[in-house]
C-alpha cells in the first residue's frame, strides 16, 4: 500500500500489477479496523476508499494518472477502469460497468456491494472491486480481480462478509493483458 501511495504522490502515469503473499485484508481509508476486520488475518489501510478486500487469491492493479484540470469524477473512474474491461475481454470474460445504481450493504465487504464503476460480467456478477482517490495532482485506482478461490473464508477475515465468492474463468494471461492495456496511460 505504501508503494501505491507513493505512486499517487509522484503523480506520473503508471500501472502496477501485483499479488499478495498469503491472505491479507485491505481496508478503505475511512474504514475502522475494529468494525471491518476480524483480526484473524493481517490487515492494512489502502490510500483509496471503499470497503474491505480480502487478498491472496487475486490480481491487484494500482493505476495512476495525472489530473490536469478538474475532470468529472466519473470520467476519471471510467478512464482508469476501461483497461480492466478490455483485459478481461482479451482473456475470455466479457465485462462491463455495474449499473448506475449502487447496491448498498451494511457489511464491510467490498465484494458484497456493487458501485456504478465496479466491473461485472454479463450476468452482473462482480469480477473486480475498484476504489479511487483523487488529489489536485493525480488519481489512483486500486482494483482487485479474484483469479482463484480464497485462501481463507472471507467471513474469517472481514466482518459480516459473505463466503460466496465468484471467480471468473479467465483464458489467457490476465496479468499480461492488464499490463498491455494499462501501458497507454
Amino acid at each position: 500500500m505504501a508503494q501505491d501511495a507513493a505512486l499517487l504522490q509522484a503523480g506520473e502515469p503508471v500501472a502496477r500489477i501485483y499479488t499478495w503473499e498469503g491472505p491479507w485484508v485491505t481496508l478503505g481509508r475511512f474504514q475502522r479496523p475494529e468494525r471491518s476486520a476480524t483480526g484473524k488475518v493481517p490487515h492494512t489501510i489502502r490510500p483509496t476508499g471503499g470497503k474491505a478486500v480480502l487478498h491472496g487469491h487475486d490480481i491487484v492493479v494500482a493505476a495512476v494518472i495525472p489530473v490536469v484540470e478538474r475532470a468529472a469524477l466519473g470520467d476519471i473512474y471510467r478512464s482508469l477502469v476501461e483497461p480492466i474491461l478490455r483485459a478481461a475481454g482479451k482473456c475470455g470474460v466479457r465485462a462491463g460497468f455495474a449499473s448506475s445504481r449502487r447496491t448498498e450493504t451494511l457489511g464491510a465487504d467490498c465484494f458484497a456491494a456493487k458501485g456504478a464503476f465496479d466491473v461485472v460480467d454479463v450476468f452482473g456478477r462482480k469480477i473486480a472491486g475498484c476504489a479511487l482517490r483523487v488529489t489536485d495532482q493525480a488519481a489512483l485506482l486500486q482494483a482487485s480481480l479474484p483469479v482463484r478461490d480464497p485462501l481463507v473464508l472471507p467471513s474469517s477475515a472481514i466482518v459480516s462478509a459473505s463466503d460466496e465468492v465468484f471467480v471468473p474463468e479467465y483464458s489467457g494471461d490476465l496479468p499480461g493483458a492488464l499490463l498491455l492495456e494499462f501501458s497507454t496511460l
